[in-house]
């Protein structure tokens, strides 16, 4: 039994070791895995029931955080799928950089008198907000269809600790659709 042990100790002890040096998960391939998963997400949303270029029903509070110059501009009345607590989104692209993009926002924002919590790496920006009655996140990265460009997701939920807020689901509840 004692032998049984030494050799899975030893065995464990191997593969793991050999997992270290290998690099199992290597890094080559991640801007790749990235740029795949990122394409399979993009056609997920494009083939989503509920996607529409019509922004009509987008609420105002949302529309004013588009910017000027947006294209491939889509409309998703479902759950974002990276971040699913939020109902809907608007997707867009611009011919910017992402700092300039990041730039935009945050002074517009300021300019709202708007205060937001930031999340930021070197390829995103994600920045959280309550604006009217509506939970709010910002999401910018570099655009997988536009060279030097970026990709702006402005997902959203109604806030429901807003009376306002409240009052609107439950009319949507009690409304024929």
């Amino acid at each position: 039994m004692h032998r049984k042990k030494q050799f899975m100790f030893i065995l464990l002890t191997s593969v793991c070791l050999m997992t270290v040096v290998t690099g199992c998960g290597s890094q080559e391939n991640a801007p790749k895995e990235a740029r795949a998963a990122q394409a399979e997400i993009n056609k997920a949303i494009d083939s989503a029931p509920k996607v529409n270029q019509d922004l009509s029903k987008v609420p105002e509070a949302i529309k004013s955080l588009m910017m000027d110059g947006a294209q491939n501009t889509k409309w998703v009345a479902a759950p974002d799928p990276l971040n699913n607590q939020y109902d809907s989104f608007v997707k867009f692209d611009m011919k910017l950089s992402l700092t300039q993009v990041t730039d935009y926002y945050h002074k517009k924002l300021q300019q709202l008198g708007q205060k937001y919590t930031e999340e930021s790496g070197s390829n995103f920006m994600q920045m959280n907000l309550q604006l009217d009655i509506y939970n709010i996140l910002i999401s910018i990265e570099k655009s997988s269809d536009i060279e030097d460009g970026a990709s702006i997701k402005v997902a959203y939920h109604l806030n429901m600790q807003d009376p306002k807020a409240r009052e609107q689901a439950e009319a949507q509840k009690v409304s024929p659709k």
